[in-house]
């Protein structure tokens, strides 16, 4: 997250591209010879407004889905491989952005505040104390409570 910190001041000028990858996060295509870095869409990831208006050409206007449907790729490997592999910024790998499809019960419970990200699917979610599972199935409104217990949302939520 520090990375990023570092970097907010110059975002409009410079071209920067933070996320985090599942498994290796490299897009290895044959017969086209692509290898390009992509972050995963399910954690999310930041583009600065640099590259933002750099990616106008390829991506604008609903070019971005030409640009999906030509690699045939599914839309976070688009945005990498305009970013990556067209404009050649690199991905900064940033662990604080979290993906449904990582192991989300081994988020330590003291470190929540700390991540920018976090995904869901089915039973694979953030172990953390809260509302019953029939409540809050997804354990985002626990971790939101968790995080902000002020709240008045949040009062009723059992304190184990």
């Amino acid at each position: 997250m520090a990375e990023i910190e570092k970097d907010a001041v110059n975002m409009e000028i410079f071209q920067h591209f933070y996320g985090e990858t599942d498994n290796d996060g490299i897009v290895k295509r044959f017969p086209q010879k692509l290898a390009f870095w992509f972050a995963t869409g399910g954690a999310g990831f930041c583009i600065s407004r640099g590259l933002a208006d750099k990616m106008v050409p390829h991506a604008g206007g609903g070019r971005i889905m030409t640009t999906g449907d030509t690699i045939r790729l599914p839309d976070d490997c688009t945005i990498g491989y305009i970013i990556n592999h067209l404009l050649k910024v690199p991905l900064t790998k940033i662990k604080e952005f979290h993906s449904h499809l990582e192991g989300l019960h081994r988020i330590p419970h003291h470190q929540l505040s700390n991540q920018l990200t976090l995904s869901y699917f089915n039973s694979n979610v953030i172990d953390v104390n809260g509302y019953c599972h029939e409540k809050d199935p997804t354990r985002f409104r626990s971790v939101h409570c968790h995080l902000n217990p002020y709240l008045s949302q949040c009062v009723d939520m059992p304190r184990w």
